[in-house]
């Protein structure tokens, strides 16, 4: 039962905190060049080019969990995305692509990434299937379905929840609205760390 209600809450943080806005769009100030434009027919995730260094966390496009911020920033730019700092935190720092955010890293004390916030756009998605999307993300980074009680997504809240060994993911639409959340997973439910 506690454990329920502590994921209850993480999942309700996690859906206030993308709900309210909390940081204003920083992007429309990147005088990066354009890049082509997403057609609105492409609904599959683009997830190459992916940087398999057997760490421990999945690589997002050469974006992981517990890397440093300038690293994220180099596998970012060879991407053609900026990332920028917000106005209203120093712990966080948005991922522009031209002047439309596709994402937030989030970072720990020692500048690593604690944890990873993506639309479907950072993935090359026009037109987003929210069941596919998920479907195609949970396959491609060995995720479990873990179910989602109905207290936690309602309304125009859909969700999918899942975990990987070492990670928890959320994959949320929010009226018209998609985010994909990555974050570390708790240490006791680390696959692999009972004993």
């Amino acid at each position: 039962m506690q454990a329920r209600l502590s994921l209850a809450g993480l999942t309700l943080a996690m859906l206030s905190s993308a709900a309210s806005g909390a940081e204003p769009c920083t992007c429309k100030h990147v005088t990066a060049p354009p890049l082509s434009r997403l057609g609105a027919e492409n609904a599959r995730p683009q997830f190459e080019p992916e940087v398999n260094d057997l760490k421990e966390f999945s690589s997002f496009r050469g974006v992981r969990l517990d890397m440093q911020e300038s690293d994220a920033k180099r596998a970012l730019e060879r991407l053609g995305y900026a990332l920028v700092s917000l106005r209203t935190t120093e712990t966080a720092r948005e991922i522009c692509r031209g002047g439309f955010s596709v994402g937030t890293l989030r970072f720990d004390a020692n500048r690593r990434v604690s944890k990873i916030e993506l639309n479907p756009a950072y993935f090359g998605v026009g037109s987003t299937d929210l069941r596919v999307f998920a479907d195609d993300v949970f396959k491609r980074f060995a995720v479990r379905k873990v179910p989602v009680s109905d207290d936690v997504c309602f309304g125009d809240i859909t969700c999918f929840r899942g975990a990987s060994s070492t990670e928890q993911f959320l994959i949320l639409r929010i009226a018209d609205d998609v985010q994909l959340h990555i974050s570390r997973r708790p240490r006791h439910q680390v696959l692999g760390s009972e004993k």
